[in-house]
């Protein structure tokens, strides 16, 4: 099958409704995954596609089930996902493309602890986060009657729970389409796909990774050595080095794209924030401003991304180097599609060695920005360093006590109140001297009261 001839999400021969929905929901051009797997998907095949975030694998579950449900309303399907967050953003995106179809997609995470068996007409999709799976087919069994399709996503990570998923696939008829999707597809993930589809009509869709295409000339790999104090004046200056230019900020939290923002207000640089926590269509507003001005700076978390219909990036700067750096290669996977672009990251001075983790994986230097903040080269001072150690001794495997702590002074000169001078046992006419009447029982005395005592009381009192 040829992607060239999908252009357009019109050309895969979708109900005009369907078609409505899509353009309702801004998206434009399928991506080069979509090209691939949705023309298969609606062929009726299984497919198990290798995506990472940003290649749009939610339109590849959306678009194609979705379909499938306009033609015989009584068809449902289920996407069974490791995470909430999975949940979430898989939810984001296909409920874009509800409301022109006047449906609904349910979504369930651990957190939920009910369904909506009153919104089964008009559900043609459940998400379900894996610990709450069993759960709902065990409740909802008119739904799962009636699965025709079912979506695995993040198999590699579903497959920590083995056994609990099997157990799951084989509750639902075997007259279904499978679609299921994976960070990467190795032959394990391969082979226990293998289990859950058709052998018969099976489909692997595995794009050549974006890594080959880091190294070419059209992809500038750059980074910049920063201090804390002065972080955010190199991320200014690295900006303002591409005028006119749609530059693009990605941190790891919304609590960081906050702090840039108020940043960029504070100086009078004009930014908008792409927050995880907005609605989704308020941020694609945002996003088509920009593209609609050629130039402008795009401030957001990698989790606030996901879901948008992003222009052509000029500039992609990481405002910090992630801790995983897994994460900062499937940052680049967004845009390594788009062609030209510059990808910069500013990394702190403990953490250059990590540029050298980086130029291994890709198979090309990055360019250091800011050469003098680089210093000589440890490997040129090192043994210069080691000329001038002095030659280790005995003496040097005698570690000395650390110095006595200096407890803080303490005044003598403490008045303490009489009433501390009580002992806990006090009897009860000598704490009425010291608590006010009605405050007696809520004392330490008065709670601490011997059962003897307590009796002796009673009996007086009666």
């Amino acid at each position: 099958m040829d992607s060239k001839n999908f252009q357009r999400f019109e050309d895969f021969d979708l109900s005009k409704k369907l078609q409505e929905a899509v353009l309702e929901a801004r998206l434009e051009r399928p991506t080069e995954l979509q090209k691939e797997v949705i023309p298969l998907v609606l062929a009726d095949r299984d497919v198990i596609f290798e995506a990472r975030s940003g290649m749009g694998k939610s339109a590849c579950f959306a678009i194609p089930f979705l379909q499938h449900w306009l033609r015989d309303r009584m068809r449902k399907a289920i996407i069974i996902t490791p995470t909430s967050d999975t949940v979430q953003q898989l939810a984001k995106v296909i409920g874009r493309l509800c409301p022109i179809l006047k449906a609904r997609v349910l979504k369930f995470t651990r957190k939920d602890d009910y369904f909506y068996p009153e919104f089964h007409e008009k559900c043609p999709i459940v998400i379900l986060e894996l610990a709450v799976a069993e759960r709902f087919i065990k409740r909802e069994k008119e739904f799962v009657a009636n699965i025709r399709s079912l979506g695995l996503d993040e198999l590699d990570r579903l497959m920590a729970h083995e056994n609990e998923l099997e157990t799951l696939v084989h509750s639902i008829s075997t007259d279904r389409q499978t679609l299921i999707c994976a960070n990467e597809l190795t032959e394990q993930v391969l082979e226990k796909g293998r289990w859950f589809c058709d052998p018969n009509r099976l489909e692997k869709v595995k794009l050549s990774r974006p890594e080959t295409q880091w190294s070419a000339d059209h992809v500038k790999l750059q980074y910049v050595l920063v201090s804390d104090e002065k972080r955010f004046d190199q991320l200014v200056e690295t900006i303002a080095a591409q005028e006119n230019t749609i530059a693009l900020v990605v941190t790891d939290s919304d609590r960081i794209s906050r702090f840039l923002i108020e940043k960029f207000v504070a100086r009078q640089l004009p930014a908008e924030l792409l927050e995880y926590s907005m609605q989704l269509d308020a941020k694609q507003t945002l996003v088509d401003q920009v593209a609609a001005a050629g130039k402008g700076v795009l401030v957001g978390c990698d989790a606030a991304l996901n879901g948008l219909n992003l222009p052509k990036i000029n500039h992609l700067i990481s405002w910090e180097l992630p801790s995983q750096l897994e994460n900062y290669w499937k940052r680049l996977d967004r845009f390594a599609y788009q062609g030209e672009f510059a990808a910069t990251v500013l990394v702190d001075q403990p953490r250059a060695a990590a540029v050298r983790i980086l130029e291994r994986h890709l198979g090309r230097p990055l360019t250091c920005l800011n050469k003098q903040a680089a210093g000589p080269d440890r490997a040129r001072r090192e043994p210069a360093m080691q000329a001038s150690r002095p030659a280790k001794t005995d003496k040097d495997d005698y570690h000395p006590a650390p110095p006595p702590v200096k407890t803080p002074f303490i005044s003598t000169e403490i008045v303490i109140p009489e009433r501390f001078h009580l002992p806990v046992f006090a009897r009860r006419d000598e704490l009425a001297r010291f608590a006010p009447e009605g405050v007696m029982k809520k004392t330490l005395g008065s709670k601490f009261m011997p059962a003897r005592a307590k009796k002796k009381s009673k009996e007086e009192k009666e």
